[in-house]
């Protein structure tokens, strides 16, 4: 019987799958620039995830677009989707 993984080993694990497979030739050998540490509070295990640079700025965009995607989805907000600014299309949008 497995066990089920805390919620920490599983962001971890997200996180791992989400970088390598998106950024798999991501500086390989180089020190990383970021490491993100999430720590179970229930058993004090610590799980890392090493941040090459080019991942490092990937996912802050990333998540910076969901900050304003969520933000322009509520009254007020302008309602376009701030990954593809309302095209629906794939891709980094330059701004």
């Amino acid at each position: 019987m497995s066990e089920t993984p805390s919620q920490a080993m599983a962001l971890a694990a997200a996180l791992r799958e989400l970088l390598i497979g998106s950024r798999a030739s991501d500086g390989e050998g180089l020190a990383p620039a970021v490491v993100l540490a999430m720590t179970d509070p229930a058993t004090g295990t610590e799980h890392t995830v090493a941040l090459q640079p080019e991942s490092a700025d990937w996912l802050t965009r990333l998540t910076v677009d969901s900050i304003a995607s969520c933000r322009n989805a509520h009254s007020g907000g302008n309602g376009l989707c701030a990954h593809c600014r309302g095209t629906g299309r794939a891709g980094l949008v330059q701004q």
